[in-house]
């Protein structure tokens, strides 16, 4: 085999190798970022699970479940990145629920690219409808909301934390992104109104 035939030879492995490369990890990113969504159709069944925890009157602790995207956490005081990635968290001098005002949780969303955090709460968050349950518990007693109007926002936009005149439920995670920047300034921001 003469030098230039083992040259050639050689950059076609290279090509192969590089080539293989980047089609598995691209599948296996692709994978990884879809992860939240497969999750929420292949395991119906936890989605039913969720439905019968949220029925019982009391779960324990403050908590918030939500069957349609698979929320079941507790909700902490406290917000510091260390609390955020152990559960929900309460904004600091909202209301509780069943009082006047806005009740405001904020969650992380694993599915931001490049993001590794210990929870993804509210990952789904994005994909939930008008009309969801969403069942808090608080100081041992059941608060059920129906999600009314989900929307995109800045996180610089002080709307997102306002208080308002009649009770309310805020959600807020951050929206998923494809920017290689990682970070995104938006926030998912999901009202909810009391029914019972």
């Amino acid at each position: 085999m003469t030098n230039k035939n083992l040259l050639k030879t050689l950059l076609d492995s290279l090509l192969y190798l590089v080539g293989s490369f980047l089609v598995v990890g691209g599948l296996l990113f692709l994978l990884w970022l879809a992860r939240p969504y497969i999750i929420l159709f292949a395991f119906s069944g936890q989605k039913a699970a969720l439905e019968k925890k949220a029925e019982q009157k009391s779960v324990g602790g403050n908590y918030i479940i939500i069957p349609s995207v698979l929320v079941d956490a507790p909700i902490l005081e406290g917000m510091n990145p260390k609390q955020l990635s152990k559960g929900i968290v309460r904004v600091q001098n909202t209301p509780p629920p069943g009082g006047k005002g806005n009740f405001i949780l904020e969650g992380h969303n694993l599915a931001e690219v490049g993001l590794i955090k210990p929870n993804n709460l509210f990952s789904l968050l994005e994909v939930i409808g008008n009309g969801s349950r969403v069942y808090i518990y608080w100081q041992n007693k059941r608060y059920v909301y129906e999600v009314t109007d989900k929307t995109v926002k800045d996180v610089r936009d002080g709307s997102i934390y306002k208080q308002a005149n009649n009770e309310r439920l805020t959600l807020v995670t951050c929206v998923s992104t494809w920017s290689t920047t990682i970070y995104t300034n938006n926030r998912t921001i999901v009202v909810c109104r009391p029914l019972f």
